[in-house]
């Protein structure tokens, strides 16, 4: 059985580039909603978990609140469960793999201390939340060699992506809030066939993901963009959100059929 109305408080840690934090232009469209959902709103030691509203930190907080996958995985993670879940995350615009690939890399280094803080807060501490259900990721564009507007290096092939992103999974999971073996790893592909898509070849090839179990990626197939082919809409985010929903109850599921 899937935890159906389980009521256990979980925490879900997001991050990556500019479709985690939500495209300025993703406006428009029916967005999620819930005082369920608490966010920490990543002001360090002085941060705070807050009720989820688009269009203040951590989301994206320019004019017209754009949607964001992320929350809309955490209200179905919440529908589906009955209990409360927290969302931490620090996605950054135009980041490439190597800005978050160690944990001293400039953005990873930013959320480790941000989740530092949000971790060691008493309203985890008396919700009994000590680590993370969920690591959700999207990125690549930035590591498309046509993504001359990026000026930082990159990671432009396949081989030394898949190495930066197992590089990656293996600095987080050295933190004391991932639970080894336990936490998901749900990634998304970047829009389909799109103009800075290079890096699907990682993550539509599941041989260079496969054994970082529990892993699994969510499909952008049929997923709308703003026109760009490369940032996908407010709808386009509605359903990013759903296919990571659906990869979570698949990695569940798998880990309940295997027991």
């Amino acid at each position: 059985m899937l935890p159906e109305q389980d009521g256990k408080s979980r925490l879900i840690v997001f991050a990556g580039q500019s479709n985690m934090l939500g495209h300025a232009k993703a406006t428009g469209c029916p967005k999620p909603l819930s005082s369920v959902i608490r966010v920490w709103n990543n002001a360090g030691n002085a941060g705070a978990w807050v009720s989820a509203q688009l269009g203040f930190p951590p989301f994206n907080t320019r004019p017209g609140a754009p949607n964001n996958a992320a929350l809309v995985f955490a209200c179905l993670l919440q529908e589906a469960t009955g209990g409360e879940v927290f969302l931490a995350g620090l996605p950054v615009n135009g980041s490439t793999l190597l800005s978050w690939c160690e944990p001293t890399s400039p953005n990873m280094a930013r959320l480790l201390r941000e989740m530092d803080c949000a971790i060691s807060s008493p309203d985890l501490r008396d919700a009994g939340v000590t680590q993370a259900d969920t690591f959700l990721w999207h990125q690549g564009e930035s590591d498309d060699p046509g993504a001359t507007m990026v000026k930082e290096a990159k990671l432009a092939d396949t081989a030394a992506y898949a190495r930066g992103f197992h590089h990656m999974i293996a600095g987080l999971a050295a933190q004391a809030w991932w639970r080894p073996v336990r936490t998901n790893i749900i990634a998304g592909e970047l829009v389909s066939g799109g103009w800075l898509s290079a890096r699907n070849d990682f993550y539509c090839n599941r041989n260079l993901w496969s054994g970082l179990s529990p892993m699994g990626v969510a499909s952008s197939e049929g997923l709308t963009d703003v026109g760009d082919r490369a940032h996908f809409d407010c709808m386009g985010l509605t359903g990013l959100g759903k296919a990571m929903f659906l990869v979570w109850q698949q990695l569940v599921k798998k880990r309940i059929d295997d027991l």
